[in-house]
């Protein structure tokens, strides 16, 4: 709805512009990075957690432009989407529950909530 709209387009395109040099200089990560035209993620760079044993791509721009930086943020939701979808197929089956769930020890009455202003 936005992505395509005309006005939205004339407010962010060319406005704002970060090139990668000035991106790195300045400590900028991330989608702002990104958005530069640096293809760099910490995440597939690092194999960082587990985002390796997914099938994901980073989201990039060379522009640098505002609008640049909006579409890496759309992108980096859609690839968001298919990471919690793959997460979702791997989780094996079988209970779930929390068998060993133990009561907390102290009372309703506890000194817990004995409270002095």
């Amino acid at each position: 709805l936005i992505t395509c709209n005309p006005i939205f387009l004339e407010r962010v395109e060319g406005v704002g512009f970060i090139g990668g040099e000035e991106a790195i200089n300045w400590g900028l990560s991330g989608p702002m990075l990104r958005a530069s035209g640096i293809q760099w993620d910490l995440r597939k760079v690092d194999r960082y957690e587990c985002y390796d044993e997914f099938d994901w791509e980073v989201q990039w721009q060379k522009e640098g432009d505002s609008l640049a930086r909006y579409l890496v943020r759309i992108g980096e939701m859609t690839e968001s989407i298919k990471i919690i979808q793959q997460a979702l197929e791997g989780i094996p089956g079988g209970p779930y529950e929390n068998l060993e769930f133990r009561r907390f020890a102290g009372t309703k009455d506890s000194e817990l909530n004995d409270f002095e202003y």
